[in-house]
């Protein structure tokens, strides 16, 4: 029987400390986490907290992040920061299946976003769709040149 059964709470001796048996860690298969990565694809900040929380995840999580991306006219700075990552890290490009270019400005005269939009195109060698918003092109040619430069 133990010494300490039947005694009032305050008068228990502590324990002897017990070797502790350190456990390897829990690896989960990656396919697990990519599956519980798939199903926060249309949750922005909690699928960019698993970008933050395991650099291996960082792939899946691009991949769902930048698949669809939306750049506005009226916001350059938006434009430069979407074009400062991708020099940051080239991978992304790759991550863009289709992009949206939003505005209610005449492109004939914004030759900077002209430029930013060439620029834009040429570097998402995996684009599938390409969205134009709220454009109003004079020709043809303006189209083509703002998309091929």
């Amino acid at each position: 029987m133990n010494s300490n059964s039947a005694r009032p709470l305050s008068q228990l001796e502590p324990l002897a400390p017990t070797s502790v048996v350190m456990s390897s860690p829990v690896v989960m298969p990656p396919e697990i986490m990519e599956y519980y990565i798939d199903i926060l694809h249309d949750h922005g900040y909690p699928l960019s907290a698993c970008a933050l929380a395991c650099k291996t995840w960082l792939s899946r999580v691009r991949f769902h992040r930048f698949a669809e991306t939306s750049l506005l006219v009226r916001s350059h700075k938006r434009q430069v920061k979407f074009h400062e990552i991708m020099d940051r890290d080239a991978e992304i490009s790759l991550f863009v299946r289709s992009l949206k270019i939003s505005g209610m400005e005449f492109l004939g005269h914004n030759a900077r976003w002209t430029s930013t939009a060439s620029l834009t195109c040429t570097r998402l060698s995996c684009l599938r769709s390409l969205d134009i918003v709220s454009f109003d092109f004079r020709t043809l040619t303006d189209l083509t040149h703002t998309l091929c430069g």
